[in-house]
């Protein structure tokens, strides 16, 4: 097999590859393999790129130079010359691989064989940015103005900056490549500084190349650079300083002479009369010189250029024309004046004041000099002096001292202008109010005509929260009720609380008088000035102008009113009183001897005090009181806290109360006979008093008589029975029984009697009393007393009851004795009465 090699290698990605065509040819073509092993030999060592480097065209082709030896030396290159081509892969700057072909071309080329070496076939390239072309405008820069792109000012802002040299796909191209950013200016501080000088020798300076790129990487494409030092590549630009507005921060307006106050509100200069102002630079504004101005009247504008000179007096900068506003001040500075923070015109405190200037208004703020003055007011033999002070400096004074003060304060701005204010009254009071009260008992108890004097000592009397109130005690819930609010004369600070004559409401009012119902009260009284010192005084007090007032049971009237009684009974009466009783006595006269009851033997006592405040008293009196027969009067005697007594009449209870257990008595005179039977004469007498005699037929009342000495028309044709009752006041009843036989007997004696001249012949009938009055029996003899007659007309029924009594143990035997005269027709009688214990 023979093969045969054409003259051409390419290198690629990887590996060097060669490409061979090989022909195979059969024994027909073995002359050709004699000619292919007669050809020359081309060496190729290595490949590298011209120059040693690649400036960035945007292609991948690459320039390349080889080392290669020529067997029987290098012919002529029409002949016979060696082509090489290289490609890297990649466009952009850096060290790429590079791709390269080899070619022998010419007449002759069939003549040679190409044989690579390993360096022929690796070959490195480096990409190098290329550096674009620069041209800066020349600008202008304001004086002292910070070195920043954005002071400059170019004549064509759109071509400031003009660059070419940009390549595309190997030529030259106009356009930039996409995303390029355009570089900014810097200005070279080397050539230009901030303070650089404007002028030299009167003309402006011009400040060579002091406009350059600081960049070196292009717009962000590391495919191109920049050259800002080398001419070549960048024309840089030039600067002339001009003339600018100086900052009013850098210059500082002052008076030379006068005053001289800024007032940024409305931007001017506020000055005194006359002021000459300065215009002074400060340090780092760039100028040096100070400019004088001339008095300034009135207001108006100042006009000045701020300068930078050298020692020798050679400008070296100057600013554009400036101006400030002026005028004259001659206004004073106004405020306000509070007292502990509230805006008043006077203050009244227990504690202490601070008088502060608020709202200070002057164009002068913060300039204008706060001074007080303090004045006292004080007596002085009567007289009201001012205790003179001092000015003192400052926004605030304090007050503790007790007393009352003037405080001025004085505002002066910084020309002088000055206002006084006045502050107003200050007292510092830490004095309570007194409250005096006159007229009011120690007891604290009103009586008639009263007059109460309240008085609330206070020249700085608070007539807004003062007050003096009245409450009544009552029996509601609240236990009290105010009744008023009481008329004070403010202007003396008095009140007075005094009787009234009329009797009406509680709150009726005549001028300043009330008049206030018997019973308890609370005076509250409440004090405060002005500086808010309190007093408060409460007085509880009773009005009394009656005293005690007595009341009776209804039993009691009822039973006082008989005058008389067979028996005690309690008697219960009630004494009402504002106040408490300080003396009392309960006096029983019996028979004309009096005697003091004794508490919790003769009478029980219970009091209590009502909702109201009132004292009650209860009082019951026993039946012992009244055991014994006899006549009796009761008396009350009290005193209360007032000194008020039970009126006269009220301090009797009862007078001449009898108690009477003893029946009436009845004589029973028959006068004559008449046509239906009898004419009967009733004489009736009792030791108190005598009440009515009833007479009953066939037990039923037939008559009725209230007089003592009665006559009655009697028969007993059909057998009627007659019957007396007899009784006294005090319920004690007599019981008799007028039987035919006796009344026939009796007019048989009065006949025989006038035939007995001179003598008095004295009958005595025995007979038995009657009476629904079981105790009868018991009674003795009452002295002083008329006593009974009883008639000797007597029945069966009576000596039954006789009998009866008996069986009980006690009989009474009632001897009578009755005196007939026959001329006078009068009755005489005298009763005897004696105990028979059987």
């Amino acid at each position: 097999m023979i093969c045969f090699h054409i003259l051409k290698v390419k290198a690629e990605t990887g590996a060097t590859e060669r490409r061979r065509e090989a022909v195979t040819k059969t024994s027909e073509e073995d002359h050709d393999r004699e000619k292919v092993k007669n050809r020359k030999k081309v060496i190729v060592y290595e490949a590298y790129p011209k120059n040693g480097k690649k400036i960035f065209d945007d292609s991948r082709k690459v320039d390349l130079e080889v080392r290669a030896q020529w067997e029987g030396g290098k012919p002529d290159a029409e002949a016979a010359d060696l082509v090489v081509c290289g490609y890297a892969v990649s466009k952009n700057v850096g060290i790429w691989r590079v791709d390269v072909e080899y070619e022998i071309a010419g007449t002759d080329a069939d003549a040679y064989v190409l044989e690579c070496r390993k360096a022929a076939l690796e070959t490195k390239v480096e990409i190098v940015p290329k550096i674009l072309q620069v041209s800066i405008s020349d600008a202008n820069k304001g004086y002292f103005a910070d070195n920043k792109t954005e002071n400059l000012r170019f004549s064509d802002e759109k071509n400031a900056i003009q660059i070419s040299g940009f390549m595309k796909n190997g030529e030259a191209s106009n356009q930039p490549p996409g995303g390029f950013v355009m570089p900014k200016v810097w200005i070279d501080e080397n050539v230009l500084q901030k303070d650089s000088p404007i002028y030299q020798n009167g003309q402006y300076l011009v400040y060579q190349g002091a406009l350059t790129l600081k960049e070196e990487v292009a717009g962000k494409n590391a495919n191109y650079c920049y050259a800002p030092e080398d001419k070549r590549y960048t024309a840089k630009g030039n600067v002339i300083l001009e003339e600018t507005d100086p900052n009013p921060e850098n210059i500082k307006i002052r008076a030379r002479s006068g005053k001289c106050v800024y007032d940024s509100k409305r931007k001017v200069y506020r000055i005194s009369k006359g002021a000459i102002l300065e215009a002074q630079p400060t340090k780092g504004s760039g100028y040096n010189q100070t400019n004088v101005s001339q008095p300034f009247y009135g207001e108006g504008r100042w006009s000045f250029v701020m300068e930078r000179r050298q020692k020798n007096g050679e400008l070296q900068a100057r600013s554009k024309k400036t101006e400030i506003s002026y005028e004259v001040d001659e206004e004073a500075p106004s405020g306000e004046v509070r007292l502990n923070g509230k805006k008043q015109k006077q203050l009244f405190t227990s504690d202490f004041c601070v008088c502060s200037a608020e709202n200070v208004q002057d164009d002068t703020e913060g300039e204008v000099q706060i001074q007080w003055y303090l004045a006292r007011e004080k007596l002085d033999d009567g007289q009201i002096t001012q205790k003179q002070g001092e000015w003192r400096e400052g926004k605030q004074i304090e007050i503790q001292e007790e007393g009352i003060w003037y405080p001025y304060v004085k505002l002066t701005d910084a020309f002088g202008n000055a206002r006084y204010l006045p502050v107003g009254k200050v007292v510092i009071d830490r004095t309570s109010p007194e409250i005096v009260i006159q007229g009011m008992p120690q007891n604290q108890i009103l009586l008639s005509d009263y007059k109460v004097k309240i008085s609330l000592e206070e020249f700085y009397l608070n007539q807004k929260k003062s007050y003096i109130k009245l409450y009544k005690r009552t029996g509601r819930s609240a236990k009290e009720e105010q009744l008023l609010d009481m008329p004070v004369n403010w202007k003396k600070g008095t009140a007075e609380l005094k009787d009234k004559k009329s009797s009406g409401s509680n709150t009726g009012e005549s001028g300043d008088d009330v008049y206030l119902k018997d019973g308890w009260y609370r005076l509250k009284i409440y004090a405060e000035d002005l500086a808010g010192n309190q007093e408060e005084q409460e007085i509880c007090f009773a009005v009394n102008r009656s005293g005690p007032k007595l009341t009776t049971d209804a039993s009691m009237q009822k039973f006082l009113k008989q005058k008389t009684a067979q028996q005690g009974q309690k008697l219960k009466l009630r004494v009402w009183d504002v106040n408490k009783m300080q003396k009392e006595e309960l006096q029983c006269i019996f028979d004309g001897k009096a005697r003091n009851l004794e508490e919790g033997k003769d009478y029980q006592k219970r009091n209590r005090q009502t909702a109201e405040g009132f004292m009650e008293y209860d009082y019951e009196l026993a039946e012992t009181v009244f055991e014994k027969e006899g006549r009796y009067s009761l008396k009350l005697f009290l005193e209360d806290e007032a000194g008020h007594q039970l009126p006269e009449k009220e301090k009797i209870l009862c007078r001449d109360f009898a108690i009477d257990r003893t029946p009436p008595i009845c004589v029973i005179d028959p006068i004559k006979v008449t046509e239906k039977g009898f004419q009967v004469q009733t004489i009736c007498e009792d030791n108190i008093d005598f009440a009515k005699i009833l007479l009953y037929k066939n037990g039923s009342l037939y008559k009725e008589s209230k007089n003592q000495k009665s006559s009655w028309e009697i028969s007993f044709d059909h057998g009627e029975k007659w019957q007396l009752k007899i009784f006294d006041t005090a319920g004690n009843k007599e019981v008799r029984y007028l039987l035919k036989e006796e009344l026939e007997k009796e007019l048989e004696r009065k006949k025989l009697l006038p035939e007995k001249k001179g003598k008095h012949k004295n009958r005595i009938f025995e007979t038995q009393k009657q009476t629904e009055n079981g105790t009868h029996g018991e009674k003795k003899k009452k002295a002083g007393f008329l006593q009974k007659e009883t008639n000797s007309l007597s029945n069966e029924p009576e000596r039954q009851e006789q009998e009866k009594d008996r069986d009980e143990g006690q009989m009474t035997v009632t001897v009578v004795f009755i005196v007939l005269s026959g001329l006078s027709g009068m009755l005489y009688w005298v009763k005897h009465r004696q105990k028979v214990q059987i």
